[in-house]
């Protein structure tokens, strides 16, 4: 269902949109499978994605034929851009390491993908 994947998505892009501390990312963390600082993320180079998670599902949907252009589902696609972009453009002012894996995480996830 689309609104259902809309719905998810936005709820995602909403906690990263603040950014007022990847903290209290509590959500798009969860849901993404992002690193922590105890956890390396639900992803690794070598074993791909251990589960599946809505990061997984985003490359999924993007992935499909026509996603992109399709009038009902091209809303979507916008959010899961920006949710890209948000991930891969973090401020690096705030815990460092932590902002600065999540971005490298996020190219090398997209990079095996072969997203770009």
């Amino acid at each position: 269902d689309l609104q259902t994947v809309k719905l998810i998505i936005s709820l995602i892009l909403e906690d990263v949109r603040m950014q007022s501390a990847i903290e209290e990312w509590g959500l798009a963390r969860c849901l993404l499978g992002l690193p922590t600082s105890s956890y390396h993320g639900n992803w690794s180079r070598n074993g791909g994605a251990l589960i599946v998670d809505c990061f997984e599902a985003a490359i999924t949907l993007l992935a499909r034929h026509g996603f992109v252009e399709q009038p009902e589902s091209s809303s979507i696609a916008e959010l899961v851009f920006e949710l890209f972009y948000r991930l891969l453009d973090l401020p690096m002012q705030q815990p460092p390491l932590l902002t600065h894996e999540i971005s490298v995480y996020t190219a090398e996830r997209l990079r095996h993908e072969a997203f770009f």
